[in-house]
């Protein structure tokens, strides 16, 4: 095989690395799909395929999973991160880029740590969310009520929730850090929030809500198509 794409839950991949080191050539290029980055890294250069190893993370998905769950425009106008390790070839970075440009996506090259870092706000936190969310809804002691008011705003927001839970163990283990990190920062608002509901503070509320109206702005300004911009090359940005 000229390329070996690995895609199963982060740390299945992380074993696997080493059944991809010796049953794979020396010319094979190898990737994966996982949400975290760092430790497939790492382990690629433990069993020494890192100058063939190019780590990628399409930013798409679904609360699907198996066959049943086949998209063939699943990667169309997503971004996919390609890692930037400075150990890869240059030959299997480029094959690995063309390989998620063909299938549609924009390409983002960026480091397995800052990846890791910012995924766990914008991907591993929000999942998490839901299943708290989800999980709270179901200790309701009045479930018949629940389901007969229960409207597609709750429905919306808690759909990932039927989300494979043994993927999202493994990626909650292997970025726990960072993901420790974005549940204090969202404890931080959600403390806020709450602080101004229990004294009925109105320009306090709206101070939070227009904070999230603001950002949800932000994400929706900047999913225009074409290439995914650089970090740092964003206008304003730092150059």
């Amino acid at each position: 095989a000229d390329l070996v794409v690995l895609a199963a839950p982060v740390d299945t991949c992380v074993e696997l690395l080493a059944t991809a080191a010796s049953e794979t050539s020396q010319t094979c290029v190898v990737t994966d799909v996982c949400s975290v980055k760092l430790p497939l890294c790492e382990r690629a250069a433990q069993v020494c395929i890192e100058a063939r190893f190019v780590g990628a993370h399409p930013m798409a998905g679904s609360h699907r999973s198996g066959a049943a769950g086949a998209d063939p425009d699943l990667f169309r106008d997503r971004v996919t991160v390609v890692v930037e390790s400075g150990r890869a070839q240059h030959d299997a970075h480029v094959l690995v880029t063309a390989l998620w440009r063909a299938v549609g996506s924009s390409v983002l090259e960026i480091g397995a740590e800052a990846h890791d870092r910012v995924t766990a706000m914008t991907s591993h936190l929000p999942q998490m969310v839901v299943f708290a969310l989800a999980a709270a809804v179901g200790r309701s002691p009045e479930q018949g009520l629940v389901r007969a008011l229960t409207g597609p705003g709750l429905r919306d927001t808690t759909r990932l929730a039927a989300s494979e839970h043994a993927m999202w163990t493994s990626i909650a283990r292997a970025n726990r850090m960072s993901l420790l990190v974005a549940f204090d920062t969202f404890s931080e608002a959600w403390t806020e929030l709450r602080a101004a509901v229990a004294a009925g503070d109105e320009a306090a509320m709206m101070r939070v809500m227009g904070a999230a109206r603001d950002a949800r702005a932000a994400m929706e300004a900047d999913t225009s198509g074409g290439e995914a911009q650089q970090p740092g090359n964003r206008e304003g940005g730092e150059s």
